[in-house]
């Protein structure tokens, strides 16, 4: 028979050693002991089994914690392992011997961190052996070494800094900027554990008390302790240039008649407030404009205009900004017009180009900043219809900045395109981290005249990072979110074209080491059209699939283009799409975007083709589906589902029927599976029970493609003797 040591007392750094006087059987103890030996005196008439271990050498130590001004990060690597010797003593006394033990050092946080440390063990360090029956001594002392390696101790250091950095914030109300502000310390108590077996006679019941050793000065005994870091103050900012944007114009003011301009205008950003900027302008050939200047201001940005005259003619070049006291440059600029040439009077009378659409989006990069987590980037995307044949350029702007230009030539009905992306900066940001932005989309014709715009004022809001149990931690967020957008099901014919009708997405969740529970939505250009639940373990992941049905209808909706279809019925659209994932608190924590063109194919010949009743596509004649069931198939005994030809990202309804005397019924049970994706899939036999049964799998979105597999469960026997009475079960 065999026993635990009686339990330490608390705060002790050692244990009451086991004291045994049964006449036959077996006695085992555990201590932990610091720098303290045990001894111990037996009890009248009861023989004692004896036991202690101690720390003799502890070298010295300090491991070193960095932060990032919010959180103890990690450890250094350069911090040294925990090295020492440390002492075991046992003595099975006059009737035992001694089976096994084993003798591990360990370590524990001392009050500086709170009281919520617990002590951590390093069995896997230590040392343990068993003796054979014959072979098995009366004592047994061992003087070893030990040694725990940083990458061993790691993230209890760390848990000890951020439990210390929780402590200060909850009961004596400091911020991030006081605790991370100087360097501070913890003690660690290093400790040696032992274990032990031991046959022979001892006490039915064993007598309890605390039998405390001698404290001994012991020089050999240094001190181990955390650093938990001060995070460093970021160096002091270089200041330099970090964008410069350019847009060229030509402008003849009198009717174009030899008093020709080319205009510059354009603005610099630097990383500090009121740098001084000097640049020049250089063509392609290498000539320089004579030295300009420019203050970045409070805001870090500063804008310019520079005219120089032309003689008439034909111009044509590229042109760019290059930094004199600063090492920057812009992007080359091309220009092509006319100067002191007449228009002629059909260009006069064509009318310009109109602007459809402006979307702004934030994509899924995010930066973190004081405790919230902002978007970093911004997505414009922007549509415009020619109504003549007509040139010019596109500009977006952000701030009345051009971003990004494009020069067009478009025809009337022609559909032209302009997307870039724009990078948000917080660092300026006061008080409530949010800001509000105005984008635009300008339109402007070959004379440099702007002709249409749109604009749109867009706020960007940072979300808070919550706090968990006192520890700084923010909400579990996806590990990775991916988006496709395919091709669906069905054409639509009328008046000589062919349109797509159907739209599918695809899309998967992956988590991290966290759950992650909430819900998944599709949105186009903005407007939600289907949401689903979201529920997932820790690394693991889940496929997400909707469809979206493509409006060709004459109405003027964002992104489509008039064309011939039916009066003003498009035949060109761009959606921008987008899967986002929010926590259960409703917070958006992750997101993909997807940009999608759409375009009507006019058919060379359209009598031998039939027009779609009004409302229902064409084409969708049954199709032979392209996968096959390879399982369950005949008599089966697990629950695998597996088909071939099926695309991974394929979603599947299942159906499970079975065979009466009246033919197939289907059975609902919230223990089967309704879908599965791509190849393979699993069932719960049991939820069948035995018999003839049929599989029935169909394509989610062709719901008339399906194949259907008929197998057999063997029926299970009941066990005898089994009660089977709910409630019931047996006693061991």
């Amino acid at each position: 028979m065999s026993r635990p040591i009686d339990p330490p007392s608390p705060g002790g750094d050692f244990h009451t050693p086991h004291l045994s006087a049964k006449p036959i059987g077996l006695r085992r103890g555990l201590l932990s002991a610091g720098i303290l030996a045990l001894s111990v005196a037996a009890a009248d008439p009861a023989v004692a089994d004896f036991g202690s271990a101690s720390i003799k050498e502890l070298d010295q130590a300090t491991i070193e914690v960095v932060s990032d001004g919010e959180n103890y990060t990690h450890v250094l690597s350069s911090s040294p392992a925990i090295t020492g010797r440390m002492t075991m003593s046992l003595d099975a006394l006059k009737y035992g011997r001694i089976v096994s033990w084993a003798l591990w050092p360990s370590i524990k946080a001392e009050a500086e961190a709170g009281n919520g440390m617990p002590k951590e063990q390093f069995q896997e360090l230590g040392a343990s052996k068993s003796y054979p029956l014959g072979d098995r001594p009366k004592k047994v002392s061992r003087d070893l070494p030990f040694s725990i390696p940083w990458q061993k101790y790691a993230p209890y250091a760390k848990q000890a800094c951020n439990e210390l950095a929780s402590e200060l914030r909850s009961f004596q109300g400091k911020s991030n900027e006081e605790i991370f502000a100087s360097d501070r310390t913890i003690s660690l108590k290093v400790r040696a554990e032992v274990t032990w077996e031991m046959s022979g006679s001892g006490a039915e019941y064993p007598r309890r008390g605390q039998v405390s050793g001698p404290a001994v000065e012991n020089s050999a005994i240094k001190p181990v302790v955390i650093n938990c870091k001060k995070t460093p103050a970021p160096p002091p900012l270089t200041p330099a240039v970090t964008a410069a944007a350019m847009i060229v114009n030509g402008y003849d003011p009198v009717n174009f008649a030899g008093k020709c301009q080319m205009r510059l205008k354009g603005a610099i950003s630097s990383n500090v407030p009121n740098l001084d900027v000097t640049f020049r302008y250089v063509d392609g050939e290498g000539k320089q404009s004579d030295l300009k200047s420019i203050n970045t201001t409070a805001d870090q940005s500063g804008s310019f205009e520079h005219s120089y005259p032309l003689s008439p003619g034909h111009k044509t070049g590229k042109i760019r900004i290059v930094g004199e006291n600063f090492n920057f440059t812009s992007s080359w600029k091309n220009y092509d017009f006319e100067c002191g040439a007449e228009p002629t009077n059909d260009l006069l009378t064509l009318l310009p180009p109109r602007v459809k659409f402006l979307e702004v989006l934030p994509t899924a990069k995010e930066v973190r900043v004081r405790g919230h987590m902002c978007p970093a980037e911004a997505k414009m995307i922007g549509s415009y219809v020619g109504r003549g044949s007509t040139a010019g350029k596109a500009v977006l702007k952000v701030g009345g900045f051009a971003k990004s230009q494009e020069a067009f030539d478009v025809e009337d009905g022609d559909v032209e395109y302009i997307d870039d992306e724009y990078d948000l900066h917080w660092a300026t940001v006061k008080g409530s981290l949010r800001q509000k932005i105005e984008f635009s989309l300008v339109l402007y014709n070959h004379l440099g005249g702007e002709v249409d715009q749109m604009t749109k004022k867009v706020t960007f809001i940072c979300r808070k990072l919550e706090s968990v149990d006192n520890f700084a931690s923010v909400d579990p967020e996806p590990k990775t979110v991916s988006l496709t957008v395919g091709p669906g099901s069905g054409m639509l014919l009328k008046n000589g074209y062919s349109c797509p009708v159907r739209v599918l997405l695809t899309g998967n969740v992956q988590s991290n080491e966290h759950p992650l529970s909430g819900k998944v939505a599709f949105f186009a250009n903005g407007e939600e059209f289907k949401q689903e639940a979201l529920s997932l373990g820790g690394y693991s992941g889940s496929g997400f699939a909707a469809q979206h049905d493509l409006d060709w209808s004459p109405k003027a909706a964002p992104g489509q283009t008039a064309g011939n279809l039916a009066g003003s019925a498009p035949t060109k659209q761009k959606i921008v799409y987008a899967m986002k994932v929010f926590n259960s608190h409703g917070a958006e924590i992750g997101r993909k975007l997807k940009t999608k063109e759409f375009s009507c194919v006019k058919l060379a010949s359209v009598g031998a083709i039939p027009t779609s009743p009004p409302g229902k596509p064409a084409g969708q004649m049954a199709a032979q589906p392209k996968f096959t069931i390879l399982a369950p198939r005949n008599r089966v005994s697990n629950g695998e589902i597996r088909l071939s030809g099926a695309k991974s990202n394929q979603l599947h309804t299942l159906a499970f029927l079975r065979k009466t005397q009246s033919g197939y019924k289907l059975l609902n049970s919230p223990q089967l599976p309704k879908q599965m994706m791509g190849n393979t899939g699993s069932f719960n036999p049991d939820a069948l029970g035995g018999g003839t049964w049929r599989l029935k799998v169909c394509q989610l979105l062709n719901p008339d493609q399906c194949k259907q597999s008929d197998f057999y469960l063997k029926k299970k026997k009941k066990s005898p003797g089994m009660p089977e009475a709910a409630g019931i079960r047996s006693r061991r």
